[in-house]
């Protein structure tokens, strides 16, 4: 239980801080690049929780088999099932998302198909993490004994979904925005 809690206390630390890269990205793109050396940081900082929390996640999981009992409540298993496929599908967006970034930073022309490639990326990646953040809070805050009823849990995932779908909403449309105005003038500020 002490792994399940740590991976908890990871798993919402994780959330602040990619919360944080989110608004970061789109600031930056907004500066046209200003903040770019702080985006870096707070997404090397992403990066570490983020490794640490998928193998806790993993180990508990496939090998210390917490978390198998998928038997009991239906509603719950497909909530589970899904905060594991969004999980994946997170680290699959996120080497995405890192591999474009860096064949960004090597890249003098701008053209479309990077502009494409740099704006689906992000937005697929982001809506995984909104995703997944939606899926994963609630039961976060159940595994630390902050919340105990189904009700209250029931409430606060309506306002996380309603919250985090206007966030993805928002970023989505300010990544696109700041994408486009770098790629159309050229890719300066």
């Amino acid at each position: 239980m002490r792994l399940k809690k740590t991976n908890a206390v990871l798993g919402l630390l994780l959330s602040a801080v990619c919360l944080t890269h989110v608004v970061a990205e789109v600031g930056n793109g907004i500066t046209h690049g200003a903040l770019q050396s702080q985006n870096q940081i707070i997404a090397r900082i992403c990066g570490t929780i983020a490794i640490l929390h998928v193998l806790i996640s993993c180990y508990m999981l496939f090998i210390s088999h917490e978390g198998k009992h998928m038997n009991q409540y239906p509603r719950e298993n497909a909530s589970t099932l899904l905060q594991r496929i969004s999980g994946i599908l997170m680290i699959i967006f996120l080497a995405f998302h890192v591999g474009v970034f860096n064949a960004l930073a090597g890249h003098e022309g701008r053209d479309a198909g990077f502009f494409v490639l740099r704006t689906a990326t992000a937005v697929l990646f982001y809506g995984t993490v909104f995703l997944h953040i939606s899926l994963s809070f609630s039961r976060a805050l159940i595994t630390l004994g902050i919340l105990s009823s189904r009700e209250t849990k029931r409430r606060l995932d309506r306002i996380l979904w309603v919250i985090l779908g206007l966030g993805f909403i928002a970023a989505s449309v300010l990544i696109t925005y700041s994408y486009a105005t770098f790629y159309f003038n050229g890719g300066r500020a």
